[in-house]
């Protein structure tokens, strides 16, 4: 006879390029065509789930664990081990690996270079600015993403003028850093997330 099949099934990633933001539902199927003896599920070496069929016949088994079963990992991986066994004693063991990002990207600096730039304080302890220019100018913003790091990839930069004009970019991230351009002699605020 055959060993029993394993599928270890997660959310829809596609977006994520396999990182998720918190903590994640996994559903692990086992099947066999003679009938399941046991199925035991480990996340990062802990037993999180074990099904051991009451009917000598049972075929398919399906179990719900989560990832917060076990304590938060230092570098964001989660090993998914299923070890199942089947009533002939053919045992097989499939392993799947999630990677979870906690942390929110925090933008760290705003650098204005150019011609005769004023900065004013920050308002409110947010992350937005007063300034203005007798000329053109640059911002870098400085980004970070903390220990465990799906990536950077963009950044929402908002301009709004002293009249309440509001112009919104959407900027790649290149080495934690993305550059604004300030219309000429510009009076107002900027903000990122």
């Amino acid at each position: 006879t055959d060993a029993p099949a394993i599928s270890i099934n997660k959310p829809d990633d596609s977006s994520s390029n396999g990182w998720y933001g918190g903590d994640i539902d996994l559903t692990v199927l086992s099947q066999d065509n003679i009938g399941l003896d046991n199925i035991k599920v480990f996340i990062n070496g802990t037993l999180v789930a074990e099904d051991s069929p009451t009917s000598y016949n049972t075929k398919s088994s399906s179990v719900v664990v989560n990832t917060s079963s076990v304590p938060v990992s230092s570098n964001g991986q989660y090993e998914v081990v299923v070890r199942a066994v089947d009533n002939a004693g053919n045992f097989v063991e499939s392993k799947d690996v999630v990677y979870i990002d906690r942390d929110a990207p925090t933008v760290d600096e705003f650098v204005f270079t150019g011609d005769g730039a004023f900065e004013g304080a920050t308002t409110g302890g947010s992350d937005r600015y007063g300034f203005f220019f007798n000329g053109s100018a640059v911002c870098t913003i400085h980004v970070s993403d903390g220990e465990v790091s799906s990536g950077l990839g963009t950044l929402h930069v908002t301009l709004e003028d002293e009249k309440g004009g509001v112009s919104q970019q959407t900027l790649a991230l290149n080495n934690g850093t993305a550059v604004v351009s300030i219309p000429d002699n510009f009076k107002g605020f900027i903000s990122a997330y």
